[in-house]
C-alpha cells in the first residue's frame, strides 16, 4: 500500500476571505479539506487577520483551522540547520554561518 499526502501552502491567505481571490476559493478549499479521497494538508501563510478570521462563526474556511505561530529560528538553531545534515560532508566556517544567519533573519 503506497500512502500519500498532498500538501498546499497559500501564502498570504487573509486574502481569501476577503474575496481578493475569488468568491469561489473558500468553498474549493474547503471541499478539499473535507474530502476522505487523500489525506490533504493545507497550510495557510499570512498575517494575524486570519485568526482573527477563525473567530468568525460565519467563515467557512478558516473556522475548523488550527493555528501556530511560526517566527524566526534563533542562532544556534540556524547553525544546527545547515550543519546537521552536512556533517559527514561538510564543515563551515562560523563566519559562514554568522552570515547566513544575518542574511534570513
Amino acid at each position: 500500500m503506497i500512502f500519500i499526502q498532498v500538501r498546499i501552502a497559500i501564502d498570504e491567505a487573509e486574502k481569501i476571505p476577503a474575496g481578493r481571490l475569488g468568491d469561489r476559493l473558500p468553498d474549493f478549499l474547503r471541499s478539499l479539506m473535507q474530502g476522505h479521497e487523500y489525506p490533504l494538508v493545507l497550510l495557510f501563510c499570512g498575517t494575524q487577520a486570519l485568526q482573527r478570521t477563525a473567530w468568525d462563526y460565519s467563515s467557512i474556511l478558516f473556522n475548523t483551522a488550527q493555528f501556530q505561530t511560526v517566527s524566526y529560528l534563533s542562532k544556534e538553531e540556524s547553525q544546527e540547520l545547515l550543519q546537521k545534515p552536512a556533517r559527514e560532508i561538510l564543515e563551515f566556517d562560523p563566519l559562514v554561518l554568522d552570515k547566513a544567519y544575518h542574511w534570513t533573519h
